[in-house]
Formats: C-alpha cells, structure tokens, sequence
C-alpha cells in the first residue's frame, strides 16, 4: 500500500453543502502502466507535457485521471483549471483524492442511496443545470451528483450520534465571551431624493418632524427602494455602510435628522431611529449559534480522523509526477 503525503483539505461542510465536482467514477485498471506514485513533487517541465489522459490516482482498481481532476475543478469552483496558481491546484487535489477516498469506502461499506434519496439527488443536478446551463451536456454530471449525495450519506451516518450538551455550550459561551459581545448598532430611516434642490427643499420641511411625518414624506417623496416601508432601512453596525453615510449617521442623536449627503445612488436625508448600545449577548439567545459553531468542530474532528484512517487501511496511490502543474504539498 503506498501512502501520499496529504494532510485534510476539506472541511465537514464543504463536503457536505459545496462539493458539486462533475468528475466522473473513474475507470477500472488492474495495474496503471509506466506511472510511479510515491508522493514526490514532479518536476515541472514533464508535468506541464502530460497529457490529461494519465492516470493521477488509484483507489483500489479504479483509476483518475488528469480529465477527471479538470472536470472536478470546473464543477466545484465554475473556473478552467488555467484560471488558479499550483498552490491553489494542489489543495484542490488534495480534495479530489480525499472525495475519491470517502466514496470508495461508502461503498466498502455497504451504503447506498434509496430510490428516493437517489431522485432528490438528481433533483439538485436539475437544478444545477438551470444555474450553469453549459454544464448540463456532460455525461458524468448525474453519475458525480449521485456520489456526491452517496458522500453526504457517508458523513451523516459518521455524525448521527454526536450530541451538543447544555454543559459544552455553557463552557463555550464563559470561555469565549468576547465572541458575543454586540457592537453599537443604529436602526435607520432614509428619504432618497434624485436632485440636491430637491433633496434640500425637503429637508427644508421635515428637519423639525415627528417620526410620522418624516416616514408620510418618505412615501410622498422618496425614490428609494424602501419608500413604501416610511423609510426603514433597517439596523447597521458599523463597517456595513459606506463610510460616507456610516459618519454622518452615527454622529447623529435618536430622532435625529442629517444633513443631505451625497452618493452615487443620489441624495441622501437620513433618520436615526434607534441607537443599540454594545451588550452582551445571553448565553440563551447565543446557544443555537455556539451548538453550531460546536457540531462544525466536531465534524471537521470526526471527518479528519476519518480520513486518517481511510489513508493507512485503504489500497490507494497517486501518480503526481502526471499532473500538469507541480504539486506543492501542504506544511499546515
């Protein structure tokens, strides 16, 4: 059994929700002639002369090859493979060999999709198709949709029995408290006008209002998008507006109007509503946040011991020196 040197490329959730490679099964072959796979870096100018033909991974008897990997790329990232550095290549190998790793021992052990689960999955292909309309033609797209539902499978079943305690969140929460300490936040109206003078002669009008009348002159004389709301945009922190606006608004005093500010959408009246001073979230309202944030470490855990295992027990080899870019393996 030859080992390559890869360390865990992929997260619990990007096999989970992003994995949508295009790859196809591979093929089988006894024994892949003239290739050599001992987790070398290949030298440069014999990778960028192999063909995509070569065979760059074997699992068992199936065979991949460089095709396979491209056809991998283009379905996960949406880009030609011509489009990232070797770096970025060689984590994306390392995913593709890691995929290709977890399919084959869901297979081994006896998992498989229902009919049903197998009609959901094609389902989502459909779907695919309707966001990258140039996919749709490739013969592997059903069959790589279908692994990759058969991967999510795999996972789950890893993950059915791991459980988030009220005493993990609470350990979580004291340990990290920093972590749920809300900024200041502004909740903020708007009346967006096209023309300065008339921005002004409204401002004119309502920079005395009550909170009705600036929300009656947002509907009459507003152009913005929430017009319709009295002007409501909603609750900022700060960083998510541009800086232009985030000055003015958070120097101004609830139920205070500004001056006009000027932007590429037009010209600005703005009204702070609502100012929330920085506090600490509860542990209560905090705990579905840190049960998350915990199952996403345990998955991440539970899918690098995995694929730990996976490589020591199973018969797999990689052919890096076929590659056409050289592989740069991971120090992390």
């Amino acid at each position: 059994m030859n080992r390559h040197p890869l360390t865990p490329a992929l997260s619990l959730a990007v096999l989970l929700v992003c994995l949508v490679p295009l790859a196809g099964c591979g093929r089988e072959e006894t024994s892949p002639s003239g290739t050599t796979g001992k987790g070398s870096r290949p030298e440069s100018s014999a990778a960028a002369a192999s063909p995509s033909g070569e065979v760059i991974l074997r699992v068992g008897k199936t065979v991949f090859s460089g095709a396979d990997f491209e056809r991998y790329i283009q379905g996960l990232t949406g880009q030609s493979p011509s489009k990232f550095e070797s770096a970025t290549l060689s984590r994306l190998f390392d995913g593709f060999v890691e995929e290709k790793l977890l399919l084959r021992a869901a297979r081994d052990e006896g998992i498989s999709l229902s009919p049903e689960e197998q009609k959901a999955s094609l389902a989502k292909s459909i779907a695919g198709r309707s966001l990258a309309s140039e996919r749709a033609g490739d013969p592997g797209e059903e069959q790589a949709f279908l692994e990759k539902a058969l991967i999510e499978k795999h996972m789950a079943l890893l993950m059915k029995d791991v459980q988030v305690g009220d005493r993990e969140i609470a350990e979580y929460y004291a340990a990290r408290k920093r972590d749920f300490l809300e900024q200041v936040r502004v909740k903020v109206s708007q009346i967006l006008l096209p023309s300065e003078d008339k921005a002004v002669a409204v401002l004119n009008r309502i920079k005395s209002a009550t909170e009705d009348e600036f929300r009656t002159a947002a509907r009459q004389e507003s152009v913005g998008l929430e017009a319709p709301r009295g002007g409501e945009m909603g609750v900022f922190k700060p960083g998510q507006l541009p800086y232009e606006m985030e000055k003015v608004i958070f120097a101004l005093a609830e139920g205070e109007v500004s001056r006009v500010v000027e932007s590429s959408y037009g010209f600005h009246i703005f009204r702070l509503d609502k100012r929330f001073e920085p506090e600490l979230v509860p542990v209560e309202r905090a705990a579905p946040a840190i049960r998350t944030r915990i199952l996403a470490e345990k998955g991440k855990a539970a899918l690098a011991g995995r694929l730990e295992a996976l490589r020591a027990r199973q018969d797999w080899q990689v052919f890096p020196e076929n590659l056409s870019f050289p592989y740069q393996r991971n120090q992390q």
